[in-house]
């Protein structure tokens, strides 16, 4: 069984960092931006939601179809975590955000996959999770959500996890209403046996509230689901008492 493998979602043909840890999977219903590329609308998938789900889809495929693997991470083409501050440009706390051909020589001679893996595995003996290093907002999760968003769609996947999930309910509220800050993108490292535990209790209430509302016309606010994943990540660390590494 492989150790541990990162996938780089990505519609992009040359996602800027590639190597046996950091693997490109193909999002969206595109033709093989290269051969041989993982595509995440073969086998069992719901690529066809990629406009409203984003980077959920690859977590879905992943999910049901890649198992052969012991840690599984998550990050996108343009956003990597950062095991080595020292040695980048850095943007979006904890993540890299790729600037020029700088990341690329850095990463080649400094930073070979084979140390990152070490360094990633032993951080996963030490906690259940990475993840980024959390945004704070100037509100509650609740009323950023109201700002930013159609709130009903949050109120209305409230109401799915006191029916689906009672025992988040307690969470919830304390989440929405008394903390200002998440860890977003949808993007984290653990365990593939924490990762299919979580994403089987996400989708089941995401695909509840997918025949709930309706998904606006808007290109950035039909990302619903990915939004809302983004609040129900953080619930279901703070509910389990995962142990998380920034």
């Amino acid at each position: 069984m492989n150790m541990i493998k990162i996938f780089i979602i990505t519609h992009k043909v040359h996602p800027p960092l590639v190597n046996e840890l950091y693997i490109p999977l193909q999002v969206g219903k595109e033709g093989n931006i290269y051969p041989s590329i993982l595509k995440g609308d073969t086998l069992d998938n719901i690529s066809k939601k990629n406009d409203s789900f984003s980077e959920l889809t690859a977590a879905y495929w992943l999910w049901k179809n890649y198992d052969e693997i012991k840690y599984i991470g998550f990050c996108h083409y343009r956003r990597y975590f950062n095991f080595y501050p020292s040695l980048f440009y850095k943007r979006n706390h904890n993540t890299i955000r790729i600037s020029g051909s700088k990341f690329l020589t850095t990463r080649q001679t400094k930073t070979a996959p084979e140390k990152q893996q070490k360094k990633i595995i032993k951080l996963l003996s030490e906690y259940d999770i990475i993840v980024p290093k959390a945004i704070e907002f100037k509100f509650s999760i609740l009323n950023d959500y109201k700002k930013n968003h159609r709130v009903e769609d949050l109120l209305e996947t409230q109401k799915i996890i006191t029916f689906l999930h009672p025992e988040y309910e307690s969470s919830l509220k304390n989440l929405l209403n008394n903390k200002n800050y998440l860890h977003v993108g949808n993007m984290f490292i653990t365990s593939k046996k924490i990762w299919d535990e979580y994403h089987e209790w996400l989708f089941s209430i995401l695909f509840e509230l997918e025949k709930k509302i309706e998904i606006q016309e808007d290109n950035y606010q039909r990302r619903v689901f990915g939004f809302i994943a983004e609040r129900l990540f953080n619930l279901y660390i703070d509910h389990n008492n995962l142990k998380k590494k920034e």
